[in-house]
């Protein structure tokens, strides 16, 4: 099948990836972020990662897997939380490009549980906000069931195999599968990114109320989900 000309083609997207020291959103606190952006070319275009101090050791389950160490949290240079969530904030709210997380609702509670801890306004997106994670969703619906991780989900796109790892990696291995996703699949390529978004927060909304019925059916108690990410109109302070 031939694929006609797109203007994703020349559309900059920009990765966003985080380090915690766990996995629960609520209890995880952020010790290093990263943003990269990708032209429609596939050539990074932009890259900024950071270190964030956390109250505590890392541990080192987590250490290993996204190389940020304890020593690392507590050098002269690792940010502070509060200035780490001030300065997302502020980046969240001036990007001009889209935004790709994966498992964005994940992130974004992650985000916000930092920022309320250390009294900071809540952290969430201005620029259209695509989720590969819900992207694979769309396009390959229950016909493809299973691992749904960042690797797992490169794999079904034929991308190169890739493991959890530190943020910059994990962004630019989150937004290359976006844009290959947008390229191969006639449904993506022909949204503008303020469509996709929204097809994305509604395919989310949409698969957690179906996989909650379906626990209900199943007779088991209700699973917490978290919530689509709800863009910002102000810059958080």
């Amino acid at each position: 099948m031939t694929c006609h000309p797109s203007p994703w083609e020349s559309q900059t997207l920009t990765g966003l990836a985080l380090a915690t020291t766990e996995v629960d959103p609520r209890a995880a606190e952020l010790c290093g972020y990263a943003f990269v952006a990708l032209s429609g070319s596939g050539q990074v275009t932009g890259q900024y990662a950071d270190v964030v101090a956390t109250s505590g050791p890392i541990p080192d389950e987590a250490a290993r897997i996204h190389e940020i160490t304890t020593a690392m949290g507590r050098s002269p240079w690792a940010q502070r939380p509060e200035d780490a969530s001030r300065h997302l904030a502020t980046a969240l709210f001036s990007l001009t490009t889209p935004l790709v997380v994966f498992n964005a609702p994940w992130a974004f509670s992650v985000l916000n549980a930092h920022a309320s801890r250390h009294g900071i306004a809540a952290v969430t997106p201005s620029a259209p906000l695509i989720d590969p994670l819900v992207l694979d969703h769309m396009c390959q619906h229950r016909a493809v069931s299973g691992n749904r991780t960042l690797p797992a989900v490169r794999g079904r796109w034929n991308l190169p195999p890739v493991a959890y790892g530190p943020p910059a990696p994990n962004a630019y291995a989150a937004v290359q599968l976006a844009s290959t996703m947008i390229q191969m699949h006639p449904r993506l390529r022909s949204s503008t990114p303020q469509e996709l978004a929204q097809q994305c927060a509604q395919v989310h909304d949409a698969t957690e109320r179906d996989f909650q019925q379906y626990r209900r059916r199943e007779g088991l108690a209700p699973r917490r989900s978290e919530p689509w990410p709800v863009p910002t109109l102000a810059p958080a302070q």
